[in-house]
């Protein structure tokens, strides 16, 4: 009975330093994907820090385009606008230049008329 209890108890002390060991090795471990752990939440918050930057720089270049695209329409409008405005002058102008030219030949026929009269008188 003696062996039996002795045998009992070396199997328990084998038992109990086995378990310590183990306890060590899964306390370690532990202790490893705390570090690992807290290595990835600083990462995920510098991740988040930085998303949160490019999403500030997206929404300033967003609005600085559409600035742009606005000025852009702006100033196609106002180059469609002065080019209407440039054919309707050239027509202007080509209808003065027209009338002026006939004009002219009016004078000269009146003045030939006048030197004409003169001469008869």
């Amino acid at each position: 009975l003696s062996k039996i209890v002795d045998e009992r108890d070396a199997e328990i002390c084998r038992l109990s330093k086995g378990h310590g060991t183990k306890m060590m090795h899964v306390e370690g471990q532990v202790k490893n994907s705390q570090e690992e752990l807290v290595r990835k939440d600083n990462e995920i918050y510098e991740l988040k820090t930085s998303v949160a930057s490019l999403q500030t720089d997206l929404e300033t270049t967003s609005e600085a385009y559409n600035t742009l695209k606005a000025r852009a329409k702006a100033v196609a409008t106002e180059l469609k606008d002065r080019r209407i405005e440039v054919r309707n002058l050239s027509s202007e102008n080509e209808e003065l230049t027209s009338s002026n030219t006939s004009m002219e030949t009016q004078l000269g026929n009146l003045r030939a008329l006048v030197t004409q009269h003169e001469l008869t008188i």
